[in-house]
């Protein structure tokens, strides 16, 4: 912290409410399913804390860009680079070659701090595949070191050619940055959550609160009123926004400034959250915070992928172990690494501090590089192993050639209305509505039924009457569509319903098949599919290598029998046609795994593959399912 700038407690009790929300929404506590959005408020408080700093050094005529990046390196490289060291070393030994091979790019991305990049070049924050990469959240150090390559040049420009302009171009800044993603998010939600640019105006709030931009909050009660509106702020995101929830544009507003509003309320005083916030194990938490948020995501890709760190107990009890590790490799990693290199008189100098992080990032980039060069280590597995593993890069069965299913990504108007709606005169017309559990049956059922099948699926999307108030666009628009529209002044023979069911769900189906009877559509409602903790081919992969089949069960989830038991009942209560899946795959004490010898009946922690999709319909066809 600057020379003359005093140090706030209530600040590492906001890095606290920061971290542990993410750590929480990353264990899956439902109550939760917001806490994502503690990167945001990271970003502001970053983006205050370093703006003082260069903004303090500015005014005093002594601001270098050789200490800015010293200060940068010293808080940023060593607990980096340990624990890029630890999960290097655990991925070489654990994750099977595709995986250690993809690895490899991250560890490439991570080290240069371009992990944003390389992981928007790839997928999306929650998807499945990429919740499956240890170094994923990395990618928020590289907005910010991104970020901080041309700041503090623009920073020092602007403050000695026309310094009363500075808040004025800072302003111009985050508009423009804010302007830009909230657009974007309605075409690329992708680049809006990664990408630098569409982030800088959150990091650009934090810069107009330290250079006095805002007007101090000289009053009690305007810092009361402030404060607490920023926690309410805070909590609703947390508690309130989801996974679906279309993240960040214009939603990032409540995280970011109510941030900002409890960064300005301690500025000129106290108040009762800021005491709140001073109180001691939070202030611990906040410094903690950045090893916290290293070190936890490592450790939970290892568990879900391997149960390499907790094994044989339940669900609840591996959270509880697993959140205490966490802690303590972040007390750990705070007390051995992060503050020998920051403060004290045997703190290294200047000169160590940048032969060292160039040692440390050169082994990291020769580990990534030699991850890819040699396609992942094969040697280290089975050759039957090695085939199945190669599932991993699978990417899904072979889709209706028009535009029937509309990705994340997608609008409503990407939806080929025309194409995959077309009925035909003679003949059978199936409609099959849903999410993509509905899209990876269309393969089986056009393939094995003679009738004619229309779809209209989106990701994320639950196929019910009334959507949830954070479904996306594209979603809510196309089952409006369809259950207002299409069905009402159009037969067809039958309506099949599908999708990644919740038990939270449950009341919404029951709507939807209330509201079909009353309309007399024939409806064919499909429960959910067996559901593993991981992707199949990695745990059959991981099988196979054990010579134990029996450690597949392991990784089955038990929620979905409830569901699927609840869900029998609801249909034969409605008079609906209900077809199994669970039944269907684990017809005995095991679930079948394989559509055929090699070829793994799911692709990820649930999808069919194509030879699974064409399994499962063939056989329901013969038991009569689809009559």
């Amino acid at each position: 912290m600057a020379v003359g700038t005093p140090y706030r407690p209530d600040i590492d009790g906001l890095r606290a409410v920061a971290v542990l929300p993410v750590l929480l929404f990353h264990f899956h506590i439902k109550l939760f399913s917001g806490g994502f959005v503690g990167v945001d408020i990271f970003f502001v408080i970053s983006g205050y804390l370093i703006t003082q700093i260069i903004h303090a050094d500015l005014k005093r005529d002594r601001f270098s860009l050789i200490t800015f990046y010293e200060r940068r390196i010293r808080r940023i490289f060593p607990a980096l680079l340990a624990v890029l060291a630890v999960t290097t070393l655990v991925a070489f030994i654990v994750l099977l070659p595709t995986e250690v091979e993809d690895f490899g790019k991250s560890l490439l991305a991570a080290t240069l701090s371009f992990s944003n990049v390389y992981f928007w070049s790839r997928s999306g924050y929650f998807d499945a595949a990429a919740s499956s990469q240890p170094l994923l959240h990395t990618w928020s150090l590289g907005v910010e070191e991104q970020f901080y390559l041309l700041f503090p040049l623009l920073l020092a420009w602007v403050y000695r050619k026309a310094p009363r302009y500075l808040p004025h171009v800072l302003v111009a800044v985050g508009l423009t940055s804010f302007v830009a993603a909230v657009y974007v998010m309605r075409t690329d939600p992708s680049s809006a959550f990664y990408l630098p640019h569409l982030r800088a105006w959150e990091l650009m709030l934090g810069a107009l609160l330290a250079t006095g931009a805002v007007p101090p909050l000289k009053k009690a009660w305007q810092r009361e009123v402030a404060s607490g509106t920023g926690l309410a702020l805070i909590a609703f995101s947390i508690l309130t926004y989801t996974a679906a929830t279309p993240f960040p544009g214009w939603k990032a507003l409540a995280p970011c400034i109510g941030t900002g509003l409890i960064l300005a309320a301690g500025r000129t005083g106290s108040s009762v959250v800021g005491r709140l916030l001073s109180l001691k194990p939070l202030v611990w938490i906040g410094l903690i915070s950045y090893s916290l948020y290293l070190w936890h995501w490592p450790v939970i890709v290892f568990q879900d992928t391997n149960a390499l760190i907790v094994n044989g107990l339940s669900l609840r009890s591996s959270k509880i172990i697993l959140f205490g590790l966490c802690l303590l490799l972040a007390w750990l990693s705070w007390r051995y690494v992060e503050a020998p290199f920051r403060r004290g008189a045997g703190k290294p100098s200047r000169s160590f501090v940048f032969k060292a992080a160039l040692a440390g990032a050169v082994v990291a980039m020769g580990s990534g590089a030699i991850a890819v060069a040699l396609d992942g280590l094969p040697l280290r597995f089975k050759p039957e192993a090695l085939e199945v593993a190669k599932f991993l890069h699978y990417k899904g069965s072979s889709p209706n050639p028009a535009k029937c299913f509309i990705q994340s990504r997608d609008k409503y108007e990407d939806f080929d209305q025309a194409a995959c709606l077309r009925s035909v005169p003679q003949g059978k017309n199936y409609l099959l509505v849903g999410d993509s559990h509905a899209n990876h049956l269309w393969r089986g059922i056009s393939s094995e039924l003679d009738v004619n099948v229309m779809q209209a699926t989106a990701s994320l999307c639950t196929p019910t009457i009334d959507q949830r108030l954070d479904a996306a666009p594209g979603c809510a628009q196309l089952m409006n569509y369809i259950f207002t529209d299409y069905l009402l002044n159009r037969h067809v023979d039958k309506l099949v319903i599908a999708g990644y069911w919740k038990g939270s769900d449950l009341p919404a189906v029951q709507r939807t098949l209330q509201w079909a009877k009353k309309h007399k559509i024939d409806v064919l409602l499909f429960g959910p599919i067996m559901v593993y903790d991981s992707p199949l081919p990695r745990i059959l992969a991981a099988s196979i290598q054990k010579n134990d089949p029996s450690s597949i069960a392991d990784h089955q989830l038990d929620t979905v029998a409830f569901i699927d038991a609840a869900m029998k009942a609801m249909a034969a209560s409605e008079g609906t046609a209900y077809v199994s899946l669970l039944d269907q795959i684990c017809p005995g004490s095991r679930c079948r795994v394989f559509a055929q010898p090699g070829i793994p009946l799911q692709y990820d922690y649930g999808h069919l593959t194509e030879e699974g999709s064409k399994l499962l319909i063939g056989e329901l066809k013969l038991k009569g399912a689809f009559n």
